[in-house]
């Protein structure tokens, strides 16, 4: 059963004969009686009677007419409804952020521009460690997360690239490193460090590159506090891993330099590969791409070690 073979039923009874209806609906009156004849064909009865010039509905036929009116009706409807969420999308979507304060700062600017054009979307948004996303996309628990980290071939996952950066080495203005242009791992293997914790993408990525060298960091601390991170390293002449440079006033309120180590890393948006796209997923992402450049030089406000760096 069609719901176009209950449209043609419907204007048979509506207009009382078949060629009325037939002429209604620009076909010819054998094609549409083609048309009942399968249906009933499919029910197994006959849903129409002549009675002179008039056609009728059979006492099924009178079941199938009122059920029709309520099926064409709740179409309409649904198609109506779609059509205005084409123009106005709405449901939910939940949302994981990992990343600098400061380009967090970006993004939290761009979703709040998301949420004014398109109110009808309501959005969980959660900030997260970044070693607890992949776990996340991958049950369910988000639709979409924006992280900062260095890139992995991760097939399970669909990678819009948002814009590269580098990570920092920050220390004491007058420590032996502040001097360099540029930061290699092997400039750090035996300095001691202050770093965020263990479940910090930033921090395997030091176990890593450590690893790497056949060497075990000389991590001496290790907090989910910036600005502590930055107040020890300074106290104690230690050094610290941050995913962006800080503010200059950051920088100048703890005496620390700030300089650029040879390892990107990519700020991205990622979804489940092959997952189903929502309306409200859809929308986001196509406005973070069409609206992204507008957002992603926008200098850091205030001090960025109120939040810190969570990669």
């Amino acid at each position: 059963m069609e719901i176009k073979q209950l449209e043609y039923f419907v204007q048979i009874v509506d207009c009382g004969t078949f060629s009325a209806a037939a002429q209604k609906n620009f076909i010819t009156q054998s094609a549409l009686s083609k048309i009942i004849k399968k249906l009933e064909n499919e029910l197994g009865t006959d849903l129409l009677y002549s009675q002179g010039k008039n056609t009728i509905p059979t006492d099924t036929g009178k079941i199938l007419y009122l059920q029709a009116k309520k099926i064409l009706h709740e179409c309409s409807v649904a198609v109506n409804q779609i059509e205005a969420a084409k123009g106005n999308p709405t449901g939910s979507l939940r949302i994981s952020v990992s990343g600098p304060w400061n380009r967090l700062t970006n993004v939290y600017h761009m979703i709040t521009d998301f949420v004014q054009r398109y109110p009808d979307i309501v959005l969980d948004v959660e900030r997260l460690a970044s070693n607890i996303y992949r776990e996340n996309l991958t049950s369910g628990n988000t639709d979409i997360a924006i992280v900062c980290g260095t890139p992995q071939a991760e097939t399970q996952f669909e990678r819009i690239e948002l814009l590269k950066s580098r990570y920092y080495l920050l220390m004491p203005d007058d420590h032996p490193l502040a001097a360099k242009d540029l930061i290699f791992w092997e400039d750090i293997l035996d300095v001691p460090l202050a770093l965020f914790p263990e479940n910090y993408q930033l921090h395997q990525l030091v176990l890593e590159n450590f690893h790497k060298l056949g060497k075990k960091p000389n991590i001496r601390m290790t907090s989910d506090q910036p600005d502590l991170l930055l107040h020890v390293a300074a106290f104690n002449h230690w050094c610290t891993i941050w995913g962006d440079q800080p503010t200059i006033d950051d920088e100048e309120a703890h005496g620390m330099k700030s300089v650029p180590m040879d390892v990107e890393h990519v700020f991205s948006l990622l979804r489940r590969n092959e997952a189903y796209g929502s309306q409200a997923e859809r929308t986001f992402i196509e406005f973070v791409k069409s609206h992204w450049d507008e957002y992603k030089d926008e200098p850091p406000v205030g001090h960025m070690v109120s939040l810190g760096s969570m990669i």
